[in-house]
């Protein structure tokens, strides 16, 4: 991944590591240190990867002195945005809640656009502790703030939005009974019509209205709730295995 020079390939390399609390093997840490001076945003990250090790040898190396633990709060303090998010990232993927704890501490003082571009990383691992701070954001001022607040609740299946989306939903795709060819037996099939939806709805990033000639806007809008709940909800309200269902 290095060789290639992607520095997103090698960060996500990195968040997966981080996620399963892996470190690198002891050869590679010198390469990685290395990586990490000339690429900023990859420090938290390689820090974390190459674990006491990699703070040991650092101490021997100038350059590579660019990650030690003490310096995470300073950081999230005095660091810009960029680095504050990556840093966030980082920290994330480890510990969700320290993450959303660390965001949590500075809302208040941060503007819109620092909060809408912090909550990014908390995409990553979203879950159900995090659905009741994330609904409280859809009350901010701020259009991109609560945009970002809604593309991580939609993330969660838990949460009061995907939710809404789930009940339009059942009353909207329900299995009949249908007669077979020359009305010999019998036969499932779907039906799919579009049951009432609250103007509430379209507020929360649903479009109404379809842009394509060939897609009527019912069609338009249970695409879209369609694409936003679990898949794994349809075999439990349609009583069916996923073959059968598709």
């Amino acid at each position: 991944i290095i060789e290639w020079g992607s520095p997103a390939l090698l960060q996500l390399w990195l968040e997966h590591c981080s996620e399963k609390n892996k470190i690198i093997q002891p050869e590679w840490i010198p390469l990685l240190l290395d990586t990490g001076v000339k690429v900023k945003q990859l420090r938290p990250f390689i820090q974390r990867c190459c674990g006491k090790r990699g703070q040991w040898l650092a101490q021997f190396q100038p350059d590579w002195q660019f990650g030690a633990e003490t310096d995470e709060a300073a950081l999230w303090e005095t660091g810009t945005l960029e680095e504050r998010k990556t840093m966030l990232a980082a920290i994330r993927a480890s510990e969700p809640a320290k993450a959303r704890t660390l965001l949590q501490e500075v809302w208040n003082r941060e503007n819109a656009a620092t909060k809408a571009e912090l909550l990014e990383p908390l995409i990553q691992k979203a879950g159900n502790e995090d659905v009741p701070w994330l609904e409280t954001l859809l009350h901010e001022k701020s259009s991109k703030v609560k945009e970002a607040a809604l593309k991580i609740l939609k993330a969660i299946p838990s949460s009061s939005i995907v939710q809404a989306y789930w009940q339009i939903l059942q009353w909207s795709v329900q299995v009949k009974t249908t007669k077979g060819l020359l009305g010999i037996g019998t036969s499932l099939a779907l039906e799919i019509k579009l049951a009432t939806v609250e103007e509430s709805i379209f507020k929360t990033g649903i479009q109404p209205l379809s842009g394509e000639t060939h897609i009527s806007d019912d069609h338009f809008i249970l695409y879209q709730l369609i694409g936003a709940v679990p898949p794994h909800l349809w075999e439990d309200h349609l009583s069916m295995d996923k073959n059968a269902i598709l």
